[in-house]
């Protein structure tokens, strides 16, 4: 390439860079200051109509500093459930009920209500530091023990309200640059390599897509599945034992990354003697985490979270069941025992033969998430984050990937804020409703089969030729080494 042609490729990597800074900047500027944007709401904000929300979710965050909020105040986690339910965004009976409860100043429960692991709060106080509050500010338990969607269509009205909804802000905020810092680690990850020499690598700009930025500085997603590409990354370049440990962050911010370390595991060594240190390395970070809740607010702090996510109920809306699995298949024990037993066997499948490459071993964790994912009970768009961090290394090996790769995140963004703000604000009768959220839920089904027949294919050639290599040498095996 000619030095005219590098410096253009330079200058346009540098630009992929920079637009985080710039989204980041976008999102400080039209957040509002003392209050949040619920969704779908015609609004008088920066933007008019509700369209801040193209950019930025506060529904989903704002738990985030509800929960530091409490934890600040020396309260204990544990509670069972949330008080009272979410109200429609537009009723405004539901709006006056939900002051009145607040003006009611009803006592402070005994525990308030968490459903994040330990990791997480600790990361959510992190960034509540930028608030300034000292745990003191005389606010009613109708705001701290409510549901957070009532806390966010809410607007603060007397002077104590409005100094708890600026620092939340700040502490927001705060949330958005180091998660926005996370997705440049990622970006710069993929595009230097995740394999020694540049192997796995791609553009940076694939980090850029749509529901991959938006979804980045609103949820806090982008921690584990950056946690695990790093985890693969340092596995890959000889460092298994602080791959485990990268990959126990993860485990720590979300249990998902559980079902990837027997498949990294397998490629980190060639014979099972090890496995120990490294599996005390990757549990290290959630028994920290978790042992220091458990002394702080005792056992409900540290099982009630894990209860609450794994009793989630059945929400067929955008997910497969009722369309491409039956909903039997969601629902009681045979439900349980047919995602769990599903996502196993495959786990098991993929591990039968060590991975040959760290190509072949981000297919597999590819696939292994995909079907993790495919099988839940409910869809949180979100989840996009951990499967994409796992393909876009992969975008070079394959032309069709790319393009898939790009569709799928298209798809992503035009269900979760395009398709749900206007079905909240009842633009849909129950017939189109149900046309538009079939259409969704198969054309994510085309676009990740698609996916998956490439990663199979893809895997069963490279696996072929580990067993049978060519001429010209064998893949190499990373040494185990700390």
């Amino acid at each position: 390439m000619s030095q005219r042609g590098t410096k253009l490729r330079i200058g346009i990597t540098g630009i992929a860079f920079a637009i985080p800074f710039l989204f980041a900047a976008a999102n400080l500027l039209l957040q509002p200051a003392d209050r949040f944007v619920p969704a779908a709401t015609d609004s008088d904000y920066f933007l008019p109509a509700g369209y801040n929300r193209l950019l930025f979710d506060d529904c989903d965050s704002v738990a985030w500093m509800i929960r530091a909020e409490n934890a600040r105040r020396g309260r204990l986690a544990g509670r069972v459930d949330e008080t009272g339910k979410p109200f429609h965004v537009s009723n405004d009976t539901d709006l006056d009920r939900y002051r009145e409860r607040i003006a009611a100043n009803p006592p402070f429960a005994e525990r308030y209500f968490l459903e994040y692991p330990p990791l997480a709060l600790i990361f959510f106080r992190l960034c509540y530091l930028a608030s300034g509050s000292d745990g003191t500010l005389p606010v009613s338990a109708g705001l701290l023990d409510e549901h957070e969607f009532n806390f966010t269509c809410h607007a603060p009205e007397t002077p104590a309200e409005r100094e708890l909804y600026r620092g939340m802000r700040r502490g927001l905020q705060a949330s958005v640059i180091l998660l926005l810092l996370a997705l440049v680690g990622v970006m710069l990850l993929v595009h230097r390599g995740i394999g020694p020499g540049g192997i796995a690598s791609a553009s940076p700009w694939l980090g850029l897509l749509p529901a991959m930025l938006y979804f980045t500085p609103c949820r806090f997603d982008i921690l584990p599945a950056g946690l695990v590409l790093l985890a693969i990354a340092l596995t890959a370049r000889g460092r298994p034992n602080l791959g485990a440990l990268a990959l126990g962050f993860a485990i720590a911010f979300k249990l998902y990354p559980l079902i990837l370390a027997p498949l990294i595991l397998r490629f980190a060594f060639q014979t099972w003697g090890r496995a120990a240190v490294w599996a005390a390395c990757g549990a290290l970070p959630a028994l920290l985490a978790n042992g220091a809740m458990l002394l702080t607010d005792g056992l409900p702090g540290v099982v009630v979270p894990l209860q609450f996510q794994f009793g989630r109920g059945v929400e067929t809306l955008f997910c497969f069941y009722d369309r491409l699995l039956p909903r039997a298949f969601a629902e009681g024990a045979t439900g349980t025992h047919f995602r769990n037993g599903s996502v196993a066997w495959l786990v098991f499948v993929l591990c039968y033969r060590k991975p040959p490459d760290v190509e072949s071993l981000l297919r597999r964790c590819a696939l292994a998430v995909m079907l993790f994912v495919s099988l839940q009970v409910f869809y949180s768009p979100q989840w996009w984050l951990w499967i994409a961090a796992l393909l876009i290394p992969l975008a070079r090996t394959h032309r069709g990937l790319t393009a898939l790769i790009v569709l799928s995140d298209l798809l992503i963004y035009a269900t979760f804020p395009l398709a749900y703000d206007r079905m909240i604000l009842g633009a849909f009768d129950d017939e189109e409703l149900t046309r538009l959220a079939n259409a969704l839920a198969y054309g994510r089904a085309i676009l990740w089969a698609g996916i998956a027949v490439i990663l199979v294919r893809q895997e069963i050639a490279a696996t072929k030729c580990s067993i049978d290599p060519p001429n010209r040498g064998t893949l190499p095996h990373p040494p185990a080494r700390l």
